[in-house]
């Protein structure tokens, strides 16, 4: 058993086998399925958020292609983002 422990890459589960070594071959496998059923979690709830932030970039994508384009020089907008604005320092034109 210790042979086998000390040729493992170190993880999470060689940690755990060094810290409380196994008493039967039983066990091990016992202890090894369960990190393996963690490490699949993991890498479930990983490719899960990886499709979730994708989907909500696509709704982002088609929010601001439907958002109103003001154009330039209008004077009044309906679209007021903020309710305070810092004044200028120079003119509009030179800006």
């Amino acid at each position: 058993m210790h042979h086998m422990v000390t040729t493992l890459r170190p993880t999470p589960f060689v940690n755990n086998l060094s810290m409380e070594p196994a008493a039967s071959l039983n066990e091990l496998t016992r202890r090894a399925a369960k990190f393996m059923q963690l490490e699949e979690l993991r890498e479930f709830r990983n490719q899960v958020g990886v499709e979730a932030r994708g989907y909500k970039g696509k709704e982002k994508e088609k929010e601001l292609q439907n958002r109103p384009v003001v154009g330039r020089g209008d004077k009044h907008m309906d679209n007021h983002r903020f309710t305070r604005y810092t004044s200028l320092n120079a003119e509009r034109g030179r800006i």
